[in-house]
C-alpha cells in the first residue's frame, strides 16, 4: 500500500500539478500543439474595407500526461464534452490559450467541443464564424490573387514553452469544404505557415497562419474598366489614321478624348478607392495619356500637310511620309495593345 502511494505521488510530481496555468510536463519540450483547419463557409469579401467573413473549423491537439485515465475503468477510451460542458472544461484543464489576431471584434457564432483520450491527448475543436481583417494587395486588380488569413498567436506561452505545428494528419484533414464558394473569386487552396513574433517583453511567441488563397474572376470588371477606355481611344485613332480630314477635326477629337480620360480616371478613383497609384488601373490610364499625346504630335507633325511637305523636302524623298502613314495604320494600334498587355502581365507577375 505504501509503495503504491509512493509511486502515485512520484508520478504526480513528475507530471506536474493539474493546472490551467502550467504547461504540461513529462512530454516533449517545447510542447507541440498541432493545428488543422477546415473552411466551411466564406461570406462577403470586402476588399475596399479590408475584411471578410468566414466560418472555419479550427482544431488544436496536444498531449497532457496529467489527464491520462484508465479506459477500462472509465468504460471508454475517451471523454467528450460539447457546448457549455466544453467551455467549462477549458477552464479546468490546460489549454494553449491561442487568440485569433485578425478577428474583427467578437465571433458572430462560436461552438466548441473537447475530446480527452485515455493517453492524455486533448482535441479542442472550435467552429468560429467571424469577420476577419486583412490587407488586400490590389496592384494587379482585376487580375489579382488574394489571401484570406486566420492568424493564431499565443500571447501567454512563449516559443520555449509551446510550438504551433502540423503533422501529416493535420495537413490531410485541413482544407476547404466541398461546395464552398465566394462571389467574384475562384477558390484555390488553404496553406499554413508557422512562425513566431516578438512580444513587448522581448520574448518570442509562436504563431500560425491559415491562409485561404483565392483568385479574382476578372470577367465582371474587364468590360467596366477597358471598354470605355478603349472606346475613347479607338474613335479618334480611326479619325486620325484612316479618315481624310483636316488637322482641326483630329485635334478636336483628341481634345475630347483627353477630357474623357480625365473624367474616366476620376470615376475609377471613386469606384475603386482601395487601388493605389501603383496599381494596374493607374498604369493603364497613364499609358492612355501617353498615347493621346503621341497622337496629337503625329497629327501636328506627320499628318499636317505643311509640316509633312517640309520634312519631305528636307529628306529629298517624296515617298517617306506615305510609307510612314502606312506603317502607322497598323503599327500604332498593335503597339498600343502590346503595351497594354505587357502592363497587365508585368503587374500580375511582379506583385
Amino acid at each position: 500500500m505504501i509503495r503504491t502511494l509512493f509511486f502515485a505521488a512520484a508520478a504526480f510530481f513528475l507530471s506536474g500539478p493539474l493546472s490551467a496555468e502550467s504547461v504540461p510536463t513529462g512530454t516533449e519540450s517545447p510542447l507541440r500543439v498541432f493545428v488543422s483547419a477546415i473552411v466551411s463557409q466564406i461570406g462577403k469579401v470586402n476588399d475596399q474595407a479590408g475584411n471578410f467573413e468566414m466560418t472555419v473549423d479550427l482544431q488544436l491537439r496536444w498531449r497532457d500526461p496529467r489527464l491520462k485515465f484508465d479506459a477500462r475503468e472509465h468504460g471508454s477510451d475517451r471523454k467528450a464534452f460539447l457546448g457549455d460542458e466544453a467551455e467549462a472544461e477549458t477552464k479546468e484543464i490546460w489549454t494553449p490559450q491561442l487568440v485569433i489576431r485578425n478577428m474583427n471584434g467578437s465571433p458572430i457564432r462560436l461552438e466548441q467541443a473537447i475530446t480527452i483520450q485515455s493517453d492524455g491527448t486533448v482535441v479542442h475543436l472550435q467552429r468560429i464564424k467571424a469577420s476577419f481583417d486583412t490587407k488586400f494587395r490590389l496592384q494587379a486588380f482585376p487580375f489579382d490573387k488574394q489571401e484570406l488569413p486566420v492568424r493564431l498567436i499565443s500571447n501567454k506561452f512563449n516559443s520555449n514553452q509551446i510550438v504551433l505545428t502540423q503533422d501529416q494528419t493535420d495537413k490531410d484533414t485541413s482544407g476547404i469544404k466541398q461546395g464552398v464558394g465566394v462571389s467574384g473569386f475562384h477558390l484555390q487552396k488553404i496553406a499554413f505557415s508557422p512562425g513566431r513574433e516578438r512580444g513587448l517583453n522581448g520574448e518570442y511567441f509562436p504563431t500560425m497562419d491559415a491562409r485561404v488563397q483565392i483568385a479574382r474572376d476578372p470577367t465582371s470588371h474587364i468590360f467596366t474598366l477597358f471598354a470605355p477606355f478603349l472606346a475613347l481611344l479607338v474613335i479618334p485613332t480611326v479619325l486620325t489614321l484612316f479618315a481624310k480630314v483636316d488637322v482641326a477635326p483630329r485635334l478636336t477629337a483628341w481634345s475630347a478624348s483627353i477630357l474623357a480620360l480625365i473624367a474616366l480616371n476620376f470615376t475609377f478613383s471613386i469606384r475603386y478607392p482601395a487601388v493605389g497609384a501603383d496599381g494596374l488601373i493607374n498604369s493603364v490610364v497613364s499609358t492612355g495619356f501617353g498615347y493621346q499625346l503621341l497622337m496629337v504630335f503625329i497629327s501636328l507633325i506627320v499628318l499636317y500637310p505643311p509640316v509633312a511637305e517640309k520634312i519631305t523636302a528636307k529628306l529629298g524623298n517624296k515617298y517617306v511620309i506615305a510609307e510612314v502613314e502606312k506603317f502607322m495604320k497598323w503599327g500604332i494600334p498593335v503597339g498600343l495593345f502590346a503595351l497594354l498587355i505587357s502592363s497587365v502581365l508585368l503587374t500580375m507577375y511582379t506583385t
